[in-house]
C-alpha cells in the first residue's frame, strides 16, 4: 500500500480497520494520524447533502460549507458551520442565506487568517458572497459580485488573503449566447471565445480596481459527418476549450492562476453521436503569477505539456488542476493527466519549479478527477482524491485518498483513507484544508444504498495530526 501500486477490497479494509483502532487506542497521535472518527456537520435527518466545502486558516479555525435539500430542487440550500481549532463546533449549523433568490449553485469558500470566512455563489441574481465572522455570526447581509448583464459565467473560484482581501476569478464567454454556430449539410462548426479575468476585492467586499485580464482563448467545436447525413455516418470530433480553473493567492495579496487548455479528437458513431472519449493532440496546465497591484509577474508558466498523438489506454484531458498557494507566494498545483496520473508540482515564490512535477499515486486514478489540495507554512502539500477501490463502474466502490507531499511535491510516507466508518458506503468530491502547523481536515461526500434504486447522500469531515 505505501507505494501507491493499486489496492485490493481485501487491503482497503484492512487499512480501514487500522485507521479505526488506531483512532480509538489513546496513544499519542504521530504525523497525519486521524484526531477521531469522522464527524457529520449536521445530522438531518431524511436530508439530501452534497457538495462539501472546507477553507482553514492558519490558526486552524475553519469553516465547512454544503448544500442541503429535502424534497424537489426549490428546497436546496446552502448551511455552513463554523468550527474551532480543535474541532469543537462554535455553534449550530445555519443556512447562509435564508431570503435566497432562486436556486444556488456553484459555491466557493475562503477564510482570512484568523478564521473568518467568505461564502460565494451563483443564483438568479448573479454572483454573490456573504461574509462571516469566526464563529459563524453574520458580518453583514449579501452583497452582489458580478451581475448577469457583464456576461455568463462558464466556472469560477475564491481565494482570500490572511488580511479578509480577496479576489475572485471567472471565466467568461465573449459572446451574451455562448457558441456561435456555423452549420451546412451536416457540418457543423462552433466557436466559443471566452476569457478569463480577476477581480480583486478590500476586506469589507468593495472593489478594488478594474478586473484584470489573465487570458482570452477561443474555443472551437467541429462535428464532420464521415458520409452522407441522411445515413447516420460516424463524425470526426475536434474540440478545442479551456476549463478548469483555480486561483490562489498570497499574504500580500498576490494572486497565481492555472487552467488547463486543451485539443483533441475523435471518430463519434452516428450523427453528431456522443461517442467514446476523445484522444488530447495537445493538453497543458497552465498558470500565471500577479502581484498585488494586478501585473503579471513573469511568463507564463507550462506547468505540464503533452503534444501529439497519445498511446492506448489514453482518455480524454479531465485534467481540473487545483492549486494551493503559501502565504509567501509559493504554490502547489495537482491535476490528473491523459493517461490518468495524478501529479504535482511545486513553485517557489518567483514562479521557478523547485522539481520535475511528481507522480503522487502511481497507476491510474480510477474515478473522475476530483482533486484538492493544500499547502503548510513550511512547503509541505497534501493532495487527496477520489479513487474506486478495486476499480470498478459504481460510486459505491469510490474512497477518499489522501497523500502528504515533502516540499519538493516527492511523496512523503504511505497512501492514507479518509474512511466513513462504512467501507460499504462509496465516498466522492474530496475537500482538504491545513493550518500553518499543517493539521488538516478532510471533507467528502458519503453514498451508501439503503434500497433498490434509494441510496442516502451525507457529508463528512475527519481531522488529522500535523505533517
Amino acid at each position: 500500500m505505501a507505494d501507491g501500486k493499486g489496492f485490493s477490497g481485501a487491503t482497503l479494509r484492512a487499512a480501514l480497520t487500522g485507521m479505526v483502532l488506531l483512532a480509538g487506542s489513546g496513544a499519542t497521535a504521530a504525523p497525519s494520524d486521524p484526531l477521531g472518527p469522522p464527524q457529520r456537520p449536521t445530522a438531518f435527518a431524511a436530508h439530501v447533502q452534497e457538495g462539501l466545502l472546507l477553507a482553514r486558516a492558519a490558526t486552524g479555525a475553519h469553516a465547512a460549507v454544503w448544500f442541503d435539500q429535502i424534497g424537489d430542487l426549490s428546497q436546496r440550500a446552502l448551511w455552513a458551520r463554523a468550527y474551532a481549532a480543535d474541532g469543537s463546533p462554535r455553534g449550530a449549523a445555519f443556512e447562509v442565506d435564508p431570503g435566497r433568490q432562486g436556486l444556488q449553485r456553484s459555491p466557493r469558500l475562503a477564510t482570512d487568517g484568523q478564521g473568518r470566512f467568505l461564502v460565494t455563489w451563483i443564483d438568479d441574481s448573479g454572483l454573490v458572497g456573504r461574509r462571516f465572522a469566526d464563529d459563524g455570526a453574520p458580518m453583514g447581509d449579501r452583497f452582489s459580485i458580478s451581475t448577469f448583464a457583464t456576461g455568463l459565467i462558464d466556472d469560477y473560484d475564491l481565494a482570500m488573503a490572511p488580511d479578509g482581501r480577496f479576489a475572485v476569478l471567472t471565466q467568461r464567454p465573449l459572446t451574451q449566447s455562448g457558441a456561435i454556430p456555423l452549420g451546412l449539410f451536416g457540418f457543423l462548426l462552433e466557436l466559443r471565445p471566452c476569457s478569463l479575468t480577476v477581480q480583486r476585492f478590500d476586506a469589507d467586499g468593495s472593489r478594488r480596481g478594474l478586473a484584470i485580464p489573465v487570458a482570452t482563448r477561443l474555443d472551437s467545436s467541429l462535428d464532420l459527418p464521415l458520409g452522407i447525413p441522411t445515413t447516420l455516418p460516424p463524425s470526426l470530433i475536434t474540440r478545442r476549450q479551456t476549463s478548469s480553473v483555480d486561483l490562489g493567492i498570497a499574504a500580500d495579496g498576490g494572486f497565481v492562476v492555472t487552467w488547463s487548455d486543451y485539443a483533441q479528437a475523435g471518430i463519434a458513431p452516428g450523427y453528431y453521436g456522443n461517442g467514446p472519449d476523445y484522444a488530447p493532440l495537445k493538453a497543458e496546465i497552465l498558470a500565471r503569477r500577479y502581484g498585488a497591484a494586478g501585473f503579471a509577474r513573469g511568463a507564463l508558466i507550462r506547468v505540464d505539456t503533452i503534444s501529439g498523438l497519445p498511446g492506448p489506454g489514453v482518455r480524454r484531458w479531465d485534467s481540473a488542476p487545483v492549486i494551493a498557494a503559501g502565504a509567501s507566494g509559493d504554490f502547489l498545483v495537482a491535476w490528473k493527466r491523459p493517461d490518468e496520473r495524478l501529479m504535482a508540482r511545486r513553485y517557489d515564490a518567483g514562479g521557478a519549479a523547485l522539481a520535475a512535477a511528481a507522480e503522487v499515486a502511481a497507476g491510474a486514478i480510477t474515478a473522475p478527477a476530483e482533486i484538492d489540495a493544500s499547502l503548510a507554512a513550511d512547503g509541505r502539500g497534501i493532495v487527496t482524491w477520489t479513487q474506486r477501490v478495486p476499480p470498478g463502474p459504481s460510486y459505491l466502490n469510490s474512497k477518499i485518498l489522501v497523500r502528504m507531499l515533502n516540499p519538493d511535491a516527492s511523496p512523503a510516507g504511505a497512501i492514507l483513507f479518509a474512511d466513513n466508518a462504512d467501507p460499504s458506503a462509496g465516498e466522492s468530491d474530496p475537500q482538504v484544508a491545513s493550518d500553518a502547523q499543517g493539521n488538516f481536515v478532510l471533507g467528502w461526500q458519503g453514498l451508501r444504498q439503503t434500497g433498490p434504486a434509494q441510496y442516502e447522500a451525507t457529508v463528512w469531515l475527519r481531522r488529522f495530526s500535523g505533517l
